[in-house]
């Protein structure tokens, strides 16, 4: 969630990046821009858009 800054944002930020959802590089903290590409990628996804990665989000990331 926003704030949140870590090796696993880092790959959230890469597999969103690699999907089409984030631009730029990542750099492991959980901003706005993060925020926004992780909602549009749940609302894509048919998951809860509340910009937490939980379980379902991680999994759908890591397995597409």
């Amino acid at each position: 969630k926003i704030g949140s800054a870590s090796s696993a944002v880092a790959t959230l930020q890469n597999r969103l990046i690699a999907l089409g959802y984030l631009t730029g590089k990542a750099d492991g903290i959980f901003g706005a821009n993060t925020d926004k590409a992780l909602r549009a990628y749940q609302t894509a996804k048919v998951l809860t858009a509340d910009g937490i990665c939980g379980k379902n989000p991680w999994t759908a990331l890591l397995t597409k």
